[in-house]
């Protein structure tokens, strides 16, 4: 057993160390005690902890962008709440069907040239063809008497017939007879072309229904009768 003895500076006295059954020293401080016993009080219950300043993460946000973020939200808050919003569009693909540039383009250059017409002289075209017209002659200065009857002509693919001509004898009556079979002839009452009294000569037309027509003469003359059909 050794026995170690210590100066107490304070009172200026030797004293011994003690050890307890473990052999452990044995100390009172009495600072360190109510310090310790504060942390056990502190870690078993509410850690109080006072921070005056704490460093960043990397990418925290900062309050100055807190702010302007804030200011952001508030002008869009304002737009949803009525506020006008401005947008700017710098391209916007166009919908299925829309019309673009070259084609507005193309239609006012049609518009212009409508207005210009309209304006000043409107120029038009058809493509109608131009209607179909045969001619021939029933007698060349042929010297005909009372009843006498021209040859027949067939108007298969005509619809319209004018007669014309001249005559020797100024009370000449051109009588029209009409047929579909070029066999049995009907005279048209209301078709007779009469001579002129001055010159002889002598005009009419009519729509022709019948495929068939001739001509008979009611007068001893000598006669010029041509015709034209006409689609």
């Amino acid at each position: 057993m050794s026995l170690t003895i210590v100066r107490d500076n304070v009172n200026n006295k030797n004293v011994h160390l003690n050890v307890d059954g473990s052999g452990l020293l044995s100390m009172k401080d009495t600072a360190a005690q109510s310090s310790l016993a504060d942390i056990k009080s502190a870690v078993e219950g509410t850690l109080a902890v006072s921070a005056a300043s704490l460093p960043l993460p990397a990418d925290a946000s900062s309050a100055s962008n807190q702010a302007v973020g804030n200011g952001h939200l508030a002008t869009i808050a304002g737009a949803v709440s009525g506020s006008e919003v401005h947008v700017d569009v710098i391209s916007s693909a166009l919908p299925a069907g829309a019309s673009n540039l070259a084609s507005q383009t193309t239609g006012n250059t049609a518009l212009a040239a409508i207005q210009a017409a309209v304006e000043g002289t409107l120029s038009v075209s058809s493509s109608v063809a131009a209607p179909a017209r045969s001619s021939g002659s029933l007698a060349a200065g042929v010297s005909v008497v009372g009843s006498d009857f021209s040859s027949s002509v067939d108007c298969q693919n005509q619809r319209s017939v004018a007669i014309y001509g001249n005559s020797s004898n100024n009370a000449l009556e051109v009588k029209i007879h009409v047929s579909d079979d070029n066999s049995n002839f009907y005279e048209a009452v209301n078709l007779g072309v009469y001579a002129s009294g001055s010159s002889g000569d002598f005009y009419g037309k009519w729509d022709q229904c019948a495929r068939y027509f001739k001509v008979q003469y009611s007068e001893a003359a000598t006669v010029t009768t041509k015709y034209t059909l006409l689609d």
